[in-house]
């Protein structure tokens, strides 16, 4: 790494203790706690970032962020800055609901949304590529208020939205995007 470089840490939350198997689509506001799972997950992701020498903690305010925020927090001694814009992506009327009562409801839509993962804009929602640009906007008032290497806890969809764009890959590639539950990606700026 350069002289000057910052790292700045992307970590996914932990597991969400989701109310039922197959409840959910992706991406989601709904905002559920971390499970016993996800606590761990946050604690194991803490111990891995303790050598990171954070500057600054920035979290979703989702609840699941947060509690995996306050995990790395309390090792590193830096309290965990809330910033709305990194929510998760905005799902609209298609939140908290499982795919095959998506499905069910918005047929001609799902299958839009295949075709166009993107641009496609759910019922109230925004697009993968909206997405994107909140969390590049996310970013560049981040990095631009702190100094160092810090730690964004934010959600899979954002993160794979930021990767593709920093990567150059095309949006809709972003499901191929491995981003497990407790693990973090690094980004040098």
């Amino acid at each position: 790494m350069r002289l000057g470089m910052r790292c700045i840490y992307l970590l996914r939350h932990g597991e969400p203790a989701v109310p039922g198997p197959g409840r959910w689509c992706l991406g989601s506001r709904s905002d559920w706690p971390l499970s016993r799972t996800g606590r761990e997950q946050a604690e194991q992701a803490a111990e891995r970032l303790s050598a990171a020498q954070l500057t600054a903690v920035f979290s979703s305010p989702l609840q699941r962020c947060l509690q995996t925020a306050e995990a790395v927090s309390a090792r590193c001694g830096l309290p965990a800055a809330v910033r709305p814009a990194l929510a998760e992506i905005d799902m609209g009327l298609w939140d908290g609901r499982s795919f095959r009562e998506i499905r069910g409801a918005w047929p001609q839509e799902y299958e839009a949304r295949g075709l166009d993962l993107a641009h496609f804009r759910t019922p109230e929602g925004e697009t993968f590529e909206e997405c994107a640009d909140r969390a590049e906007a996310c970013l560049s008032a981040v990095t631009a208020e702190s100094a160092g290497n810090i730690l964004l806890v934010t959600h899979a969809g954002w993160i794979r939205s930021l990767l593709c764009r920093r990567q150059g890959l095309p949006l809709d590639s972003l499901l191929s995007l491995p981003v497990p539950y407790g693990e973090f990606q690094i980004l040098t700026i």
